[in-house]
């Protein structure tokens, strides 16, 4: 009778957390939450700074058959700009909601800067470093951003910064 009552237990205990783990949406948002999927991780190039800035080139050029439009890049920039500071007097949230990007220039390594957006119909200049793994050198945000100064000297310019980290730039200009 015991090994009954115990193997009863056992089963519904299985079960339960069968539950937990297949039907509890709170517990698969946890989950996933914990262990979010790696699109670099799945193709082995989690430390290739190059193949991270080809993505993320692909990904905002609206040109490309992606199926999104200018509609990643839209919102990158507004995610970007809505966590500069207000005093900045640069580009707000808005302004990109207000842009019509679907004639944006992509390029990628031009003057050694990993990722530039040139939006002509807005006089938008866009200069993104991407660091995977590695530091600032050289002094190379203020050269970037000196470089697109001289070639875009009537547009706006905005800098980011990217580092899985988190870590900010050496310069408050991005």
């Amino acid at each position: 009778m015991m090994d009954e009552q115990a193997d009863s237990v056992t089963e519904q205990s299985v079960h339960d957390l069968e539950s937990l783990i297949v039907d509890d949406g709170e517990f698969a948002e946890l989950e996933s939450l914990l262990d979010p999927f790696n699109i670099f991780e799945a193709l082995g190039i989690v430390s290739q700074e190059e193949r991270h800035s080809d993505f993320l080139a692909f990904l905002c050029d609206p040109t490309r058959n992606h199926g999104l439009g200018d509609t990643f890049v839209r919102r990158l920039l507004q995610r970007a700009t809505a966590e500069q500071s207000p005093a900045s007097g640069s580009l707000s949230p808005i302004d990109f909601d207000l842009f019509d990007m679907d004639t944006l220039d992509v390029r990628r390594e031009w003057q050694s800067i990993d990722l530039l957006f040139i939006d002509r119909s807005n006089q938008l200049v866009v200069i993104v470093e991407n660091k995977v793994r590695s530091g600032e050198h050289s002094d190379q945000l203020d050269r970037y951003w000196r470089t697109v100064q001289q070639h875009f000297p009537d547009y706006t310019s905005l800098g980011l910064f990217l580092s899985p980290d988190g870590s900010p730039p050496s310069d408050d200009r991005y």
